[in-house]
């Protein structure tokens, strides 16, 4: 029976989570397994709401339907995700395996930063003659940064060699506060004897840093890493590092996660070597094999420029396809279109899901957008499985995966899309790994992303410029269109009569009575409710087609289609109607009394629009005459 397990990390230690994973395939290769990785790609830059959409991708998965959990927990740093983790597989009862941070509640494998570390800081002391440390930390909650420094601490003090607490620098992981750190030291002349980084990246960085501001690197100051990163030993001069040997440490969690799946008894911690190789950094010559690995460095370089580039050309025409779009729907047919015709970055397994509601506009509740998860379906912008691409329409997000290929063992990676803490939906790329260690995936998932978002502020700000143009054509009085929306509405006309033969249409003059002398003698607030009012009773009769308030009490109505159909009858019972409360009504404000006069259009004896208004203006003086004699109109009273 075919097994699933989740893995959960944070993408930005590529290299080795790259190996590590290679090590699960490898472990899980005697079993029948899918392994589905879901990764986030949050820094310790980012603001908390954008950390927060990234680590939404976490929340996605139904844990009672996995057989067990890795987490890749040397990468998720931020507070209460690993544990978190931990508490969500035993809620659903299933076992959960850390790698590289000990977890109450899993199954733990380490690296024994302890020892190797050791021996890197006992090398450059007894063969290099050391005498002075700074130690380039990670985080200061980093569990594996804090062992790296607690041995470096050790050997120190064995040796007497001082090392006081301003040795010891935080990085973050962030290569630029290291290089200021560094140039600081320079600058109030403290370099020390060696720089001991907590990982390759800040001791390449470190070197670079020292190169510029003169330093040689080992002669003058020896550099250290940690990771034994492929750049480590291309790099020049290659650096003295720890290899923490991922793929070996990914083999054994995948053995023991499927053991533990079966039911098997497993220890609830171990602890895996790690290994010290020395390097041109801290002052050992170069070998042959570091010599070929340069010359091959070259020839790759060239491979991975191209590659930069092409994806760069990619995911920029990608991102204008989304912008070039003018509403949600649109978006995704041009998205899917898009990806029908050229796929070569996502393969021949890819799945890209959107959440609809994440594109409301800026009218709707935004409260309704997802925060903490997912929503239960998801619109298919586009699937594509084993080079063949299926029907776009909804997904039910519980499921995952549209379908699996039962036949071999598959690693899917789940990544996020999102708006700062919204989430858009979710991608799913297959068989990635070399993606992975590339930053493909990374560098396409950050495009799109950029992309929504600024589609995201598109839709909002067109919905919004509608609304001001809107409420520019609104009278605020009586919430019906003004004499602006009226003048742009005859512009339309006035093209029509010209260019269509069989456009129909009938104008309705109105103009209210009494509203002076209700102004006069109740005053001008009951002569507002008068107008509100008497507006009311016309959208009520002239239900579709607009009516316009172009004066003071002055009302018209263009009649259209179904209305035009039926004119004779609407103003012969909109008249009916006004006499009806006239008659009936005995307040004054209530007594509501609207002139009118109508005039249809006819090609053969109206040469112009203003020939139809000014005929219905005319029937509309006669009825306001007739209802002046009936009525005795000019007082309230």
């Amino acid at each position: 029976m075919r097994k699933k397990f989740a893995v959960f990390t944070t993408g930005y230690a590529a290299n080795i989570l790259t190996q590590f994973m290679y090590g699960l395939r490898k472990g899980f290769e005697p079993y029948q397994v899918d392994t589905h990785l879901f990764i986030a790609f949050p820094t310790y830059s980012d603001t908390p709401e954008y950390a927060s959409g990234e680590l939404n991708i976490f929340k996605l998965p139904d844990m009672s339907k996995y057989d067990g959990a890795v987490l890749f927990a040397n990468a998720l740093d931020q507070p209460g995700v690993a544990a978190g983790l931990v508490a969500r597989c035993r809620e659903a009862g299933i076992p959960v395996v850390s790698h590289g941070k000990v977890l109450e509640g899993a199954h733990n494998i380490v690296s024994d930063n302890h020892l190797a570390m050791c021996d890197l800081t006992e090398h450059i002391i007894g063969e290099h003659s050391v005498k002075s440390v700074c130690f380039l930390s990670g985080t200061r909650d980093s569990y594996d940064a804090m062992m790296r420094l607690s041995s470096v601490k050790e050997v120190l003090a064995k040796h007497s060699i001082p090392f006081p607490d301003e040795n010891i620098f935080y990085t973050d992981w962030n290569g630029h506060t290291a290089s200021l750190f560094v140039n600081d030291l320079i600058d109030k002349n403290k370099v020390p004897d060696a720089f001991i980084c907590a990982n390759d990246d800040i001791a390449i960085t470190v070197c670079i840093t020292l190169k510029e501001r003169g330093f040689k690197v080992p002669e003058d100051v020896i550099v250290t890493g940690f990771d034994h990163i492929p750049e480590s030993e291309t790099f020049y001069p290659s650096i003295a590092t720890v290899d923490q040997q991922f793929m070996e440490h990914g083999e054994y969690a995948a053995q023991m996660i499927y053991d533990l799946s079966e039911g098997k008894d497993r220890e609830t911690e171990v602890s895996l070597q790690c290994r010290f190789f020395k390097g041109e950094s801290c002052g050992c010559s170069e070998d042959e094999h570091n010599i070929a690995l340069r010359r091959d460095f070259c020839t790759d370089s060239y491979i991975k420029h191209n590659r930069e580039v092409n994806l760069g050309l990619y995911t920029l025409r990608l991102e204008r396809t989304i912008l070039a779009s003018n509403s949600y729907a649109e978006m995704k047919e041009n998205l899917a279109a898009f990806l029908k015709n050229d796929y070569r970055f996502e393969s021949d397994t890819f799945h890209l899901f959107m959440d609809a509601k994440a594109f409301l506009s800026a009218s709707d509740n935004q409260a309704d957008l997802t925060t903490v998860g997912y929503n239960e379906c998801m619109d298919n912008v586009f699937s594509i499985h084993d080079g063949q691409i299926s029907a776009e329409g909804t997904f039910r997000t519980k499921d995952l995966l549209p379908e699996t290929d039962n036949s071999e063992n598959h690693l899917y990676v789940f990544t996020p899309l999102h708006d700062n803490q919204y989430s858009t939906g979710y991608m799913i790329f297959c068989d990635c790994y070399e993606s992975m260690k590339n930053r493909v995936i990374h560098n396409y998932q950050q495009r799109i992303d950029i992309a929504i978002e600024k589609f995201r502020q598109h839709l909002q700000l067109k919905y919004l410029n509608e609304r001001v143009i809107e409420f520019s054509r609104i009278d605020p009085l009586t919430h019906v269109k003004n004499r602006f929306a009226y003048e742009s509405r005859v512009e339309e006309i006035v093209t029509r009569m010209h260019g269509d033969p069989d456009f129909h249409f009938a104008i309705v003059m109105f103009d209210v009575n009494n509203l002076k002398a209700i102004n006069d003698e109740l005053g001008h607030d009951a002569g507002d409710d008068y107008l509100i009012r008497s507006s009311r009773l016309l959208c009520s009769f002239f239900k579709r087609s607009p009516v316009y308030r172009i004066g003071g009490d002055e009302f018209i109505a263009i009649l259209e289609d179904e209305d035009y159909e039926k004119r004779h009858d609407l103003i012969k019972s909109f008249r009916d109607k006004t006499a009806a409360i006239w008659e009936t009504e005995s307040q004054p404000e209530n007594r509501i009394s609207i002139a009118s006069g109508m005039s249809s259009y006819d090609s053969r004896k109206h040469s112009s629009y203003d020939d139809v208004a000014k005929e219905a203006d005319q029937e509309m003086y006669e009825n306001k005459k007739e209802m002046k004699k009936r009525y005795h109109l000019g007082s309230v009273r």
